[in-house]
């Protein structure tokens, strides 16, 4: 979250002189990265599990493995995945690193399942859009409080440039192949 009143966890690269709350933490400012290709390579969920130590069952981490598509970046970025491996010891990211033939095949079984990695989409319109997120959170068996009412904000995808000189009225962004990144600005829209 690119605004110094939100504290955010997240593992995207951020711009030198962004506002970001100095309370949020990033694992690549924590631990010094500063190149792209060394950026940290999970999911925000195996920050999260290494750093509450929280249990995860068999099922929880066959579906962290398949979330941002963690297990098959092993196929192009395993170097990297490696390294921060040693940074973070726990058995969610162990499952990633064996990467075993049972691992691949519980993926694709997943990817059958859940052949998009979102349960909605804000283009459903509000009423919708939340409908869809209770009713696929009850289907999950996810205990969580109703959701009620949400907000949209303006969003694009800018290249770098544009970026820097207008991160001021960023909301939130995230980076995204190819140098452009994928922003939120303030502007609230109706649904």
């Amino acid at each position: 979250m690119n605004h110094p009143d939100y504290v955010s966890v997240g593992n995207h690269m951020r711009l030198l002189n962004d506002n970001m709350s100095s309370k949020s933490f990033n694992p690549n400012v924590h631990f010094g990265v500063t190149k792209y290709s060394d950026k940290f390579p999970f999911a925000t969920a195996y920050l999260i599990a290494f750093a509450t130590e929280i249990e995860t069952s068999a099922t929880e981490i066959i579906r962290m493995a398949y979330a941002d598509s963690t297990l098959r970046n092993m196929d192009n970025y395993s170097d990297n995945m490696r390294n921060w491996s040693d940074r973070m010891q726990c058995p969610s990211v162990d499952y990633i690193i064996q990467t075993t033939e049972h691992a691949k095949k519980m993926d694709d079984e997943l990817r059958t399942v859940y052949p998009n990695q979102s349960f909605t989409s804000k283009r459903y319109g509000k009423d919708r859009y939340i409908q869809t997120i209770n009713d696929n959170l009850d289907k999950e068996n996810i205990h969580h409080e109703k959701i009620t009412h949400g907000y949209k904000y303006s969003s694009d995808k800018i290249g770098l440039t544009s970026m820097k000189k207008y991160m001021c009225d960023i909301f939130s962004y995230a980076e995204v192949f190819g140098g452009e990144y994928s922003v939120t600005y303030y502007d609230r829209m109706d649904w």
